[in-house]
């Protein structure tokens, strides 16, 4: 007998689900705009350089921690807990149920992406608040966008502790 999944199984598979969605947008929009932005600076530089100061596996872990976990935590609340919803019953109102809440995961999304202050993570930042907004309307869980949001940060992190 096959046994079905609980919730917490559930929404660990929908979040897996909606990351590997993000990493394929977001990687699709980046390739897309690679001829436009080939010689400017890359969007994590500051990051980066954070990074490249970094002593100690203290000081690490708890960059990684902030950027992995408290980070998506606050943003998600913000972003997909507050504007999102406000922003939905607003535009529902005008435009209508799926009209409204279509345009209220793209400019909260797209805030998203504006929040970051990187002019060339706009489009690859704002793809993934999109993905976000889809993620947290699809499960209304906001469990899933933080798990999600926490995988892209920690992976970003990951990716250029070791390999950048």
């Amino acid at each position: 007998a096959r046994v079905a999944p609980g919730p917490a199984g559930r929404a660990l598979a929908t979040g897996l689900g909606f990351f590997a969605l993000a990493f394929t947008a977001v990687l699709a929009v980046s390739v897309a705009l690679s001829p436009f932005l080939h010689a400017a600076e890359p969007p994590q530089k500051e990051l980066m350089d954070l990074l490249s100061r970094m002593r100690g596996p203290l000081a690490v872990g708890l960059l990684f921690l902030t950027v992995a976990v408290v980070a998506p935590v606050f943003e998600e609340l913000l972003f997909r807990g507050l504007l999102l919803p406000w922003l939905g019953e607003r535009l529902e109102a005008r435009l209508g149920r799926r009209s409204g809440w279509l345009l209220a995961v793209a400019v909260s999304g797209l805030l998203f992406g504006a929040m970051h202050l990187q002019p060339l993570g706009l489009p690859t930042l704002g793809t993934l608040g999109i993905v976000l907004g889809f993620a947290f309307l699809r499960t209304g869980n906001l469990l899933t966008s933080i798990l999600v949001h926490g995988l892209w940060n920690g992976g970003i992190f990951l990716f250029m502790r070791f390999f950048a």
